[in-house]
């Protein structure tokens, strides 16, 4: 049996050590990071110690925050919430705005990252100034007053702040070659100093793209002919993807304009303090967490009744999306594709109550192994015995006998046992478990069909919930298989290969930008070196929300394909299916050697099973 111990092992190597923090710090400036390379070291050190201290005048800060909750083994090992602040500081102002406020919650027990973004125009009570937008809180007091503003309309403890500089924004993309982008519409403004164009400049054609530090940074804090709402979405899609691009020797080529922007432009000012060692744990925490376990997150908002550049969110709403924050249920995705494609959920293959689950100490606290036996027999799991200890371990072990039933039961105990990993009970395992304890594994009789071995980040059992789904719906289409062939049989010729086509659309769908009606319907470019295309659609009952987007590609695995929540098999081709919490927002799939897929609106407006029928009603262009 491995057996992993907090602190065990030998110390990386610096150059490795710092490499690692180097690359991560990069990220830390869009969610949380780390800095650094070997013959750099101790500059290193210096970017570490400069960043861990609040500016002049924002020491005051730290009495706002709360330490990270206390438990065994690294801080890293344990979930801790990051306010990110993206300040826009102009000339030498010692403090900037506040442009962006969003909550990064890490888990590394369950290797989850959950993003909540708040709306800078969101009223609510800012201590000793009353109702105003949150956005002032920054301006009014610094981060002091924006953490106590951010966590009283929550009610979210936080341990960490980060404030960035949107100044840095574009060399750190442009250190990172850029970020492939997904842009779902026609974004247009020249600022002529008008009434009507006063807001910055943009000019960004949609589909997928890659995007350097100034275009990048026009997507993400565009808002002028939506709202607050879709520029939210459109900055927690830059973090999906961005995460990809933070790879060793990208962050090597650029390490010294990367620890320069750094040391320049980020804080990370928390309990405790954050050093070397904490960065680099984080780092590996962050590292550790698959694409497809980050959960981003926004409260349904409503025009502010008195203020209709304000908004408002009920607080049911914020108890609802604050559990899925502190609390996100990975059963999501599967759940809801299941939903989407009409599949009734499976019967489950085991009984708890039927179950033998052995429970061993490999965490050293004295009578852990019985209050988790007296914890599982009150959640029904009432043939479960404690039965001695087993080798220290950090995370807990949760051995199954191979059996469909054992293996069920196992995966069921894992979502109230965390961090926790899956092993089978081979005679190796069991013979190490017999060696660390008196008694021998299952010598008292009972019919084991699972053994748990708590490790030393064990406390207590995780509570059980399963988030509700949205309502199940009836797919809001019409098939229609003639319905614009001429344009897609123009754009086949124009791209050069065979494409796709939808033959089942909502009845109110039409071809085109919902914001410029004028722009053309099918864009056909070129992407590494190869022809692509992108198809805009929205519906007339609600054009903004309700926008969304065909894409295709000659490119096999685009980096926004990586690591779908779910696979489900239709008519004999797999589709990935990629969501945000409970919301179906890509579809993708293969066929005659290309890439395709169906993006929902950036606010998920289409309903999941409607997204399914679209997806998967595409056919071939007729000839």
């Amino acid at each position: 049996m491995r057996v992993y111990r907090a602190g065990n092992g030998k110390a990386p190597k610096k150059k490795r050590r710092a490499l690692r923090i180097v690359g991560w710090m990069m990220l830390v400036l869009v969610i949380i990071g780390g800095a650094g390379a070997g013959a750099f070291y101790l500059y290193v050190q210096d970017v570490v110690a400069e960043i861990a201290t609040p500016r002049a005048g924002d020491e005051p800060a730290l009495e706002a925050i709360a330490p990270v909750t206390p438990g065994a083994g690294p801080v890293a090992s344990r979930p801790a919430v990051f306010l990110l602040i993206g300040e826009d500081r102009r000339g030498n102002e010692g403090r900037g705005r506040s442009d962006t406020l969003m909550l990064v919650r890490v888990d590394p027990r369950k290797k989850m990252i959950s993003l909540l973004s708040v709306s800078r125009d969101w009223i609510v009570d800012i201590p000793g100034y009353g109702p105003q937008a949150i956005t002032e809180s920054y301006i009014l007091g610094g981060p002091k007053l924006a953490i106590e503003t951010v966590s009283g309309a929550t009610g979210v403890d936080i341990n960490y702040y980060v404030s960035v500089d949107f100044n840095a924004f574009q060399r750190i993309v442009d250190a990172f070659d850029g970020a492939y982008l997904d842009v779902d519409r026609r974004y247009y403004n020249l600022n002529r100093n008008t009434a009507a164009t006063d807001f910055a400049s943009i000019d960004l054609e949609p589909g997928y793209q890659l995007m350097l530090g100034d275009s990048a940074l026009s997507f993400v804090r565009h808002r002028h002919d939506d709202d607050d709402t879709f520029r939210l979405a459109r900055q927690q899609a830059f973090l999906h993807e961005f995460k990809h691009k933070a790879d060793p020797v990208t962050v090597s080529r650029n390490i010294l304009d990367l620890l320069d922007v750094a040391k320049k432009n980020l804080k990370i000012v928390g309990k405790p303090k954050m050093g070397k060692d904490q960065l680099e744990e984080w780092a590996n925490a962050l590292r550790s967490t698959p694409k497809n376990n980050i959960v981003s997150l926004r409260p349904e908002m409503s025009r502010h009744p008195l203020d209709v550049n304000r908004i408002t969110v009920a607080p049911a709403e914020i108890e609802r999306v604050v559990d899925e924050f502190l609390d996100p249920d990975p059963t999501v995705p599967a759940r809801a594709a299941d939903q989407a494609a009409g599949k009734k959920p499976k019967a489950p293959t085991f009984t708890a109550a039927e179950v033998g689950v052995e429970v061993r100490n490999g965490n050293g606290t004295p009578g852990l192994a019985f209050v988790a036996e007296q914890d599982l027999r009150a959640r029904g799991w009432a043939k479960t015995a404690a039965n001695g200890d087993a080798p220290e371990t950090f995370s807990s072990v949760i051995y199954h006998d191979g059996r469909k039933e054992s293996l069920a039961a196992a995966k069921a105990l894992q979502a109230v046992i965390q961090p926790s990993e899956l092993k089978p009970l081979d005679q190796a395992a069991i013979d190490g478990l017999n060696a660390a304890a008196a008694s021998k594994h299952n010598d008292d009789g009972l019919d084991v069909g699972v053994t748990v071995v708590l490790g030393l980040s064990f406390s207590q059992l995780a509570r059980e919930r399963e988030t509700a789904l949205p309502d199940a719906v009836k797919a809001e289409v019409i098939s229609d298989r003639g319905r614009d062939v001429k344009e897609w049989q123009k754009a086949e010729k124009k791209v050069g290969y065979a494409l796709m086509m939808p033959t089942r659309l909502p009845s109110d769908a039409v071809l085109g930008d919902p914001n410029f009606r004028s722009y053309q319907d099918f864009r056909v470019y070129r992407l590494r070196g190869k022809n692509a295309l992108h198809v805009t659609y929205y519906r007339r009952s609600n054009p903004r929300s309700a926008s969304f987007g065909f894409q295709a590609l000659d490119w096999e695995e685009p980096p926004i394909l990586k690591s779908p929540n779910e696979i489900r098999k239709f008519g004999g081709r797999d589709y990935k299916l990629y969501f945000n919490g409970a919301k179906l927002h890509r579809v993708a799939w293969r066929a005659q050697g290309k890439t395709y897929w169906l993006s929902n609106s950036l606010v998920d407006g289409l309903s999941n099973t409607t997204m399914w029928a679209i997806a998967t009603g595409f056919k071939s262009v007729p000839n």
